[in-house]
């Protein structure tokens, strides 16, 4: 376990910079989601950023997350301090269900809650949301 969290803090320590782009995109995209208000109509800018923007920047982050551990050289940290692949596997699940899959999950319960959608009753639907989701991504 404790592996798996030196992985974690590695790749926050490493990643920050798109961390914060995609939290601060998914923000963006929540702050301006027509479930809020009454009547408005989806914009053009909102279809760009959640149509758009917003998946290239979870892939950015994912893509970059994966390579973060590099396999050709000698300077590697899996070479000083060798781990096992579920290891791995497991901090880089965890990373991207922090920063991508918890935001979106918070966005969803928002707008559920925005709209007075009773969010027990459809809590497997959301989460059943986050697995698609996830698996598209």
């Amino acid at each position: 376990m404790t592996r798996i969290l030196q992985i974690f803090r590695k790749d926050i320590r490493h990643l920050w910079p798109q961390a914060a782009a995609s939290l601060i995109l998914m923000a963006l995209a929540a702050i301006l989601d027509p479930t809020y208000i009454n009547g408005r109509q989806q914009s053009l800018s909102y279809s760009l950023l959640v149509g758009f923007a917003l998946p290239l920047a979870c892939w950015n982050l994912i893509i970059a997350a994966i390579h973060e551990e590099k396999l050709p050289g000698d300077r590697q940290y899996w070479l000083t301090r060798p781990y096992f692949w579920k290891e791995l596997l497991t901090a880089k699940a965890l990373f991207v269900l922090v920063f991508i899959n918890l935001p979106l999950l918070v966005w969803h319960f928002g707008a559920f809650a925005a709209v007075g959608i009773p969010l027990g009753e459809h809590l497997p639907a959301l989460l059943w949301r986050q697995l698609f989701f996830s698996a598209f991504y």
